[in-house]
């Protein structure tokens, strides 16, 4: 069976001059700039792609997630940065994780988490 050398986030944008400056904002370093239609963005070794699309419902059917060491360190960074929340700061959630929801200009859902001490914490 061959084997899977890497997995990468890839997201749509109808106007990549928009997408980029929010997840440079986020601390991502643009890597790589194909004309219009492809842009490679890298934070800590950790790739994302965008590409351009003309569907916009496809932006908003699209998300990641990045688990992080840090959801409130990162939120904070964002918020630094000009970047504001989807739904509020972020919570612990049910499921065991702490999260902070953003959406980016394109309309793509950003998921971003830590794993919580504890599995039940009664949020969201």
């Amino acid at each position: 069976m061959a084997r899977i050398l890497s997995l990468r986030a890839e997201l749509p944008s109808p106007d990549l001059d928009l997408s980029l400056p929010f997840y440079e904002r986020l601390g991502f370093q643009l890597d790589g700039r194909y004309g219009d239609g492809f842009a490679l963005l890298v934070r800590e070794g950790w790739l994302l792609h965008l590409w351009r699309t003309d569907d916009p419902a496809l932006c908003r059917a699209s998300s990641i997630y990045l688990q992080v060491d840090d959801v409130d360190g990162f939120h904070a960074e964002a918020l630094a940065a000009g970047v504001e929340p989807f739904r509020g700061p972020p919570a612990d959630r049910s499921w065991g994780m702490r999260e902070v929801y953003y959406l980016d200009p394109a309309g793509c859902l950003l998921k971003v988490g830590q794993e919580t001490d504890d599995d039940d914490q009664g949020g969201e």
